[in-house]
């Protein structure tokens, strides 16, 4: 399905905790290696720290003596104000909002301008 589509549209919601579905993430990594359009909706645009708070349901605070973000087993939390992992964030227009959200915000990866009606509805019933 991968190699044929055009655009490849993920949730990158948590998914058992912070970070979205790892096989999510594999799928999307593949997309891009095929030199597919990569785009991703989550249902909130929280950052990762922010994330990792409601998994564990606690706050975070940087450390006093090196300003990083720690998760409750000491492991270091990005801190670069994006919604997920630098290497998942960076390549992937990511928006709020659901399975419509990236074509209805006219994403990078619905080339060539605004969205048509025409593919509005081709792409809601491929979905």
């Amino acid at each position: 399905m991968i190699r044929k589509a055009q655009v490849v549209a993920a949730n990158l919601d948590p998914f058992r905790g912070a970070e979205p579905d790892s096989g999510t993430a594999f799928e999307l990594g593949y997309a891009l290696a095929l030199g597919k359009k990569v785009c991703g909706y989550v249902t909130r645009l929280d950052t990762l720290a922010r994330r990792v708070e409601i998994a564990e349901g606690r706050s975070i605070r940087p450390a006093p003596d090196t300003g990083r973000f720690s998760d409750r087993l000491g492991m270091w939390v990005e801190d670069f104000g994006l919604p997920c992992n630098l290497m998942l964030a960076v390549p992937t227009h990511i928006v709020e909002g659901g399975l419509e959200a990236p074509h209805s915000t006219a994403s990078p990866a619905w080339s060539n301008g605004s969205p048509s009606t025409m593919r509005r509805t081709a792409f809601v019933c491929c979905a």
